[in-house]
């Protein structure tokens, strides 16, 4: 885990690991993870998921630490997934 901490491109914080469940369809053991709540991308996520699916839930952004793919990852509260932090 030496690789340099990875910033979100919404909100230039640094983001943290986060352990992926078994159930979740990913190779790797733990993805980066947006978890400040004033990040913008976060934010307007819960507008966006209400009026798309009516739904209380936003998305905060992750990343794949060997394909640096990006994506949503889907949130039904602000201490949502938080229980998956690594801690450094």
């Amino acid at each position: 885990m030496n690789e340099p901490v990875a910033k979100c491109p919404h909100c230039d914080q640094p983001m943290d690991r986060w352990a992926i469940p078994d159930e979740l369809p990913f190779d790797e053991d733990w993805h980066w993870i947006c978890f400040n709540d004033e990040c913008p991308y976060y934010v307007k996520g819960w507008k966006w998921m209400e009026e798309k699916f009516g739904r209380p839930a936003s998305y905060r952004h992750r990343q794949n630490p060997t394909s640096k793919e990006n994506g949503p990852m889907a949130v039904w509260s602000d201490m949502a997934l938080r229980n998956g932090i690594i801690k450094p």
